[in-house]
């Protein structure tokens, strides 16, 4: 196993895409053709302007094969006394493929961004949990 854990950048849009369809069919949520094209369209143009900016997808890759996958979306509120810098984080899509469901993988989902630090952590039997 040759585990990489980055951030991705806009030459993975087209993974973050197909991986955003598997967490779907993971979920057992049924897509239709129309459907489909039409989130595929609308996740590239996201991707392309909000990646790296105010959404960041950490992947996990063994042997440059993408194994894992977790979405944070940032957005701002306005400022409070628990969140003075008014900036919120959304964990959305985590994904680790079936093959891959190990504490090797599953405890290297991080995302960075300079107001929010969350780190998943799967159990043994697939459930999340969170620290901050």
């Amino acid at each position: 196993m040759n585990i990489n854990v980055r951030l991705a950048d806009n030459h993975d849009i087209e993974s973050l895409i197909k991986a955003r369809f598997s967490y779907f069919e993971a979920e057992k949520w049924e897509v239709t053709t129309k459907q489909q094209s039409e989130i595929e369209n609308q996740l590239r143009q996201y991707f392309l302007k909000h990646l790296c900016v105010d959404f960041f997808a950490s992947i996990v890759e063994d042997d440059s094969i993408l194994a894992s996958v977790a979405f944070l979306a940032i957005s701002e509120i306005p400022a409070n006394l628990s969140t003075p810098t008014g900036k919120i984080g959304t964990v959305l899509n985590v994904l680790t493929y079936p093959e891959y469901r190990s504490p090797d993988i599953s405890d290297k989902i991080h995302y960075f961004d300079p107001y929010v630090c969350v780190a998943l952590y799967a159990s043994g039997n697939g459930d999340a949990n969170t620290e901050s």
